[in-house]
């Protein structure tokens, strides 16, 4: 029963962020896109950076990415103890969930990108060649990001978790 809850909730974790993630792409990422492809980067120092600040965005932003992390980890220790009921096609769905995050962060960071967006959301650097990394790269990662959470979450949801064999031996 554990591991069934398990596979369902990595499902449903990792469904709900690529949901989150495909908004973002849809919505807020294309609407700081818009504010700086318009000369309103500005408006992020008086407005983004402040609620940054004081509503605090971001601890609950990456503690839901962190959760879906810890709770694919699981799954994924969970699979490799019972390989046998796993099976390696869903031990590798379950690797899937554990690493749509370190890819994420990965590509972010390799990029330069993950620096990029700390200064314009911080409002620290809003200089021209950074809103024009920015604009280059904002909605094309997210888009990938969203990706990877999108696949993960279709492959743990739409398969049947991992069962007891429940066949009996005949005597």
């Amino acid at each position: 029963m554990k591991t069934i809850f398990l596979w369902r909730a990595v499902g449903f974790v990792t469904a709900i962020l690529s949901g989150y993630l495909i908004g973002h792409v849809i919505v807020l990422a294309r609407y700081f896109d818009w504010l700086i492809a318009n000369g309103y980067a500005s408006m992020l120092e008086d407005t983004y950076a402040v609620f940054r600040v004081e509503g605090d965005p971001v601890t609950p932003y990456i503690g839901s990415f962190f959760i879906q992390f810890l709770l694919a980890i699981a799954l994924l220790i969970t699979g490799l103890r019972q390989r046998k009921r796993f099976g390696a096609h869903k031990l590798a769905m379950a690797a899937c969930a554990v690493l749509a995050l370190p890819l994420t962060m990965f590509v972010f960071t390799v990029s330069g990108f993950h620096h990029v967006e700390h200064h314009v959301m911080a409002a620290t650097d809003l200089s021209e060649s950074t809103l024009e990394t920015w604009l280059a790269m904002n909605v094309p990662l997210h888009v990938l990001s969203a990706a990877l959470y999108v696949a993960a979450a279709m492959m743990i949801v739409f398969t049947e978790p991992p069962r007891r064999n429940t066949l009996h031996r005949s005597h």
